[in-house]
């Protein structure tokens, strides 16, 4: 079943290694775990992250991390005066915002939503802290949009034109644990340059803690005995076969077929290729027309396609032959172009294959004959 030369996957020479040095949430006994049941939820990250910023050193070395760093939209955060928040306030759940870190003078802020529990923004949700704000005459600097480990933006499709234009350029997407995160940027700096012993162990034991909630959401321990048993006997190798077997479906499906058709339906003038490996391309339907059929590993998309901006001919075509048109709805396709077309769940029934195909070509097959301009 493997055609693809292209796909390789590594040999794991040791899979049990592989396992035991994932970083798993049993390995993080943090004291943040071991005094509380609720240090999973959100609120708890928030409270510390409130109290680490708190800490003049700790809070500088988050402002100058944003006043290095770029909005969604690309242009540099502009954080005026980092001595502006020496004596700052930092709020938790003022108004429904996260945490709100005020200069001394209040007339700036930086507001921090934490999604690291991944839960969806609500409606009109930034938008609505941020206008709230303006309108109490303080100037948001910055809106950090604090994700668990991914980079993914808030949701806008509440958003008004304005509210991009105003928020995107200080709205900053990051990460408890990762290249752009709270800990990478405004932890490990503060540790690199702190005498503060206390504040130095109560830090290093927040970025393992969140290393718990970031590397230990997939519990690699639970899969130790099933890596086990496939390092037994050459399972190992058995398995990785059949993971590049599957990956090469599609293109053993094309094969199997293009010689299916060159041998059932061989008559007039219907011609037979192969195009990038996933599809079976069918010529000769008409000299502007031509079937491609793609191969997924679950459906095939079965399309009537023209190849020279002629879509004229094919609603002709459609005419013509009324209710046979096989192709129930047009769309661009796979691979462009204007197109009519047929989607088949085959779920590699062979059975349900051979017949969506045969349908297909055996009405085109009939329409051969018809004037072609």
């Amino acid at each position: 079943m493997c055609y693809s030369e292209s796909i390789s996957l590594k040999p794991i020479r040791n899979a049990l290694d592989v396992v035991s040095g994932y970083k798993s949430i049993d390995a993080y006994n943090t004291v943040f775990k071991e005094i509380s049941s609720t240090f999973y939820r959100e609120n708890y990250h928030s409270d510390l992250i409130c109290y680490l910023l708190k800490n003049s050193e700790i809070r500088r070395c988050f402002l100058e991390w944003l006043s290095n760093e770029k909005s969604v939209n690309g242009t540099p955060l502009q954080i005026e005066n980092i001595q502006a928040y020496d004596d700052a306030a930092v709020v938790r759940e003022e108004g429904r915002v996260d945490i709100a870190v005020y200069s001394t003078d209040k007339r700036k802020v930086i507001l921090i939503e934490n999604k690291s529990n991944q839960a969806g923004d609500q409606y009109h949700q930034i938008p609505q802290y941020f206008h709230l704000k303006n309108s109490m005459k303080v100037t948001v600097e910055c809106v950090v949009y604090l994700n668990r480990s991914e980079l993914k933006e808030p949701r806008y499709t509440e958003w008004k034109e304005a509210d991009h234009a105003k928020i995107k350029p200080v709205l900053l997407v990051t990460q408890l644990r990762g290249e752009r995160s709270f800990s990478t940027n405004t932890l490990s700096p503060f540790l690199s340059e702190t005498n503060d012993l206390r504040m130095s162990g109560i830090v290093r034991e927040v970025q393992l803690f969140f290393d718990s909630l970031v590397f230990g959401e997939m519990n690699m321990d639970k899969l130790e005995p099933f890596v086990s048993e496939l390092a037994k006997d050459g399972n190992l190798k058995r398995f990785q076969d059949a993971l590049k077997a599957y990956s090469d479906i599609p293109r053993f499906l094309q094969k199997k077929y293009q010689s299916y058709c060159e041998t059932t339906h061989n008559k007039g003038h219907f011609r037979y290729r192969n195009y990038k490996d996933l599809c079976l391309v069918v010529d000769g339907v008409r000299p502007y027309l031509a079937i491609d059929i793609f191969f997924t590993h679950d459906d095939m998309d079965i399309s009537l396609v023209e190849r020279e901006k002629r879509i004229d001919k094919i609603v002709e075509l459609r005419k013509q032959m009324g209710a046979a048109f096989p192709f129930p709805e047009k769309s661009t396709g796979h691979f462009g172009g204007e197109r009519y077309r047929r989607i088949v769940a085959h779920h590699l029934d062979d059975t349900i294959i051979r017949e969506a195909i045969d349908d297909i070509i055996s009405r085109l097959e009939e329409k051969q004959s018809l004037p072609t301009e």
